[in-house]
């Protein structure tokens, strides 16, 4: 396939949801388009594509009623003059007044205030409109304009002027509150500095723009200095406050292997650290480009209001029609039903339903990223409150991930160390069970002798097996020693003391026998048992998966409370289990932090990894990051996810209940064109305040 292009767009009157569904449905329908990227806030659409006619989207986009504009590199945002707008409500206001006293019979006066005010302030709501009505597209603008046409033929100059003006004031209004979480958002970007130094070939230290540091190289840091690129410490001691990335007021002391996150602050002492991502690819970058893409990961709530809005919007079209034709008939009220009929077109606007759902579903998107969340679109912030199944990983998940060897018992003699043979398999797994028989051999200042193993075979969540001096040897659980068909039966008196204490085993075979069995412990975090708790107390069942040996996962589970435990696993395996519980019915989280987590986080509902010593292939397939590995923030989300859909469901039923009674006072001949206006303008404020109230929310620490 082509390489993806972009290209981005300046779209006029592109401020309100409802333009950008309409132009979402325009060119959803050209084949080659990769994403839509929208800025409401500074009128701007930005497209991936594949295509080489791009005059495609410029004819798509003004079937929707609008005019694009290629945004150039010389092109410069212009700020919207308010000034027209202002002058515009001063003569559409003079109108009212002066049909409100005696000046109201010179009918004269209050036309041409009206039509100056239309012509100065409403003239690019009418093109649009006609243009949206030629096109067949019920949008607002072409309610809008049908509603002031109407108003004018009748007479009613004010109420037509007052109507299109105060629409695009609330237009104005609206736009700037729904985008106040994109500027918070992107206010991120601040927080990555635009130079580090640098450690060159020659050995000097060097200003260099981070843009252009590339993966590998070596940086210093100096105490308050911000750290520009992820990466893993080199040299030094010190403290870093990682606020702004895991939501963690408190500083984390960090040291040499200790992994940094771009836009963290080094407080403490100077440190030297590895480059391991390059600018468009640390975590603070993830952050940012998963912002742009909330989109394509819409909640269902979302389309399910985009939906019902194509089919409110032409059903009210078409109840405003039988309203100025059906009742006239019988009183012969023509012109009164006909004005009643030009503000149910005015009501007919779906703008506070459809803003109804962003505005709340990104505020607790950007909430998410305050306390170190990163939720990888609205569809599992809103999925996350139907979670009754949560499966744990064990190993770097429920235990800190950093076992030790605590035993290590030879059983047959051999003429090659089988310590030797271990380590150097170990060495090439990364494996956090391998990197602690390497750390024994270090600890024991065990002399060993560097192997040359050949043919590298790796079974993730298995083990790792490798010829010397042609040899076959194997590194890993018993389970997968027997499977390739090595006796065991020589070790089972190791195997039996080491799991009735609740230790973790590691085989060392050759072709013939088990050569050696390593007895290893991992510590439990301390916030496992807790997070247990809080998911029991929501009505959240517990699973424990886990590629141990029955004894030290049951050993484990009990520990934290999990009373449902698999053991003796492979990664394939732990992934059925989890199709199977959503087969049953079930929404199941799954959390685990390496490679042989995959599968199963692929399977859940919603996959959840921890970012600081999660491997990379398991935070890019999980939902949902959390950027401190802390499981507190499990109870967290979901109680975020709860609270967001309650205030989701606050803001749909205040704007179809404020419609619906706007409706029914239209009806009974109370309503008026520029009452609705302002109804809708005040609805559209009111749930997009509900909405942005989320951000202010204090979520409970779950202690």
């Amino acid at each position: 396939m082509n390489q993806v292009k972009k290209i981005s767009y300046r779209i006029e009157g592109l401020e309100c949801p409802m333009e950008e569904m309409l132009i979402r449905d325009q060119l959803n329908q050209l084949e080659g388009i990769e994403k839509l990227v929208f800025d409401l806030a500074n009128n701007e659409l930005t497209i991936y594509h594949h295509l080489s006619n791009t005059r495609l989207f410029v004819e798509a986009i003004a079937k929707s009623g609008m005019q694009a504009k290629l945004v150039t590199s010389a092109s410069k945002r212009l700020n919207k003059s308010w000034f027209k707008l202002i002058l515009a409500g001063i003569l559409a206001l003079s109108a009212e007044i002066v049909g409100w006293t005696i000046l109201s019979s010179i009918n004269w006066l209050s036309a041409t205030l009206a039509i100056a005010a239309l012509l100065i302030g409403g003239l690019t709501t009418y093109r649009r409109g006609w243009i949206a009505l030629f096109h067949g597209s019920l949008n607002i603008n072409a309610l809008i304009s049908v509603a002031a046409t109407g108003a004018l033929l009748i007479q009613a100059w004010s109420e037509a002027a007052m109507t299109v003006i105060l629409y695009v004031l609330a237009e104005r209004i609206e736009a700037r509150s729904v985008v106040r979480t994109q500027h918070t958002i992107h206010s991120l970007m601040t927080l990555s500095p635009k130079y580090a130094e640098v450690l060159q070939p020659s050995n000097q230290w060097q200003l260099v723009a981070v843009p252009n540091i590339k993966v590998g190289s070596v940086i210093r840091l100096k105490p308050g200095e911000c750290v520009p690129l992820d990466g893993v410490v080199r040299v030094g001691f010190s403290s870093v406050n990682q606020a702004s990335i895991s939501g963690e007021s408190m500083p984390v002391s960090v040291k040499p292997n200790d992994k940094l996150f771009a836009g963290s602050i080094n407080q403490e002492g100077e440190i030297e650290y590895i480059a391991t991502a390059d600018e468009n690819n640390s975590a603070l970058a993830r952050m940012l480009h998963n912002a742009e893409s909330w989109q394509a990961n819409r909640a269902p709530a979302e389309r399910w209001i985009e939906d019902f809005a194509r089919i409110y919007t032409p059903a009210i079209f078409g109840f405003a029609i039988l309203t100025a034709i059906i009742p006239p008939i019988f009183d012969g009220l023509w012109l009164d039903w006909l004005y009643r009929s030009l503000v149910l077109l005015v009501t007919a606007c779906p703008c506070a339903l459809v803003i109804a759902i962003p505005a709340t579903i990104i505020s607790g998107l950007t909430l998410a990223m305050r306390h170190g969340i990163l939720i990888k679109g609205g569809v599992f912030l809103e999925q996350g409150r139907l979670l009754d199944y949560f499966v744990f990983d064990k190993t770097g998940t429920l235990t800190l991930g950093n076992p030790i060897v605590n035993e290590f018992v030879p059983i047959k003699p051999h003429k090659v160390a089988t310590l030797d043979i271990a380590v150097a398999l170990a060495k090439r797994s990364d494996h956090p069970f391998s990197k602690a028989i390497v750390d024994y051999q270090k600890k024991q200042m065990v002399s060993v002798v560097p192997l040359q193993i050949q043919n590298i075979l790796a079974a993730p969540g298995c083990g790792i097996a490798g010829d010397f001096n042609q040899v076959r040897y194997y590194l890993g659980s018993e389970r997968w020693i027997a499977s390739c068909g090595i006796p065991t039966e020589n070790s089972n008196k190791t195997l039996k003391i080491f799991t009735q204490s609740g230790k973790s085993t590691v085989f060392l075979a050759d072709n013939q026998s088990v050569l050696a069995v390593f007895g290893i412990t991992d510590m439990i975090r301390s916030t496992s048992q807790q997070v247990i708790q809080w998911l029991h107390r929501m009505g959240i069942k517990t699973l424990m998966l886990s590629g141990d040996n029955a004894n030290t996962a049951k050993s484990i589970a009990n520990q934290v409370g999990i009373v449902d435990v698999k053991s003796n696993l492979l990664p394939t395996k732990k992934a059925n289990i989890i199709a199977d519980l959503i087969k049953q019915h079930h929404h199941v989280g799954m959390i685990g932090d390496g490679v042989n987590d995959v599968p199963a986080l692929a399977c859940a509902s919603i996959g959840f990894a921890m970012a600081k010593e999660g491997s990379d292939a398991t935070v890019g397939a999980a939902d949902v990051v959390f950027m401190d590995d802390n499981l507190r923030k499990i109870p967290t989300f979901i109680f975020l996810s709860r609270y967001t859909m309650a205030v989701l469901k606050q803001n749909i039923t205040l704007a179809l209940g404020i419609k619906l009674l706007f409706i029914f006072a239209t009806i009974l001949g109370y309503g008026t064109m520029w009452g609705a206006v302002v109804a809708d303008m005040g609805t559209n404020l009111l749930v997009t305040a509900n909405g942005l109230r989320i951000l202010r929310k204090r979520l409970p620490d779950f202690l």
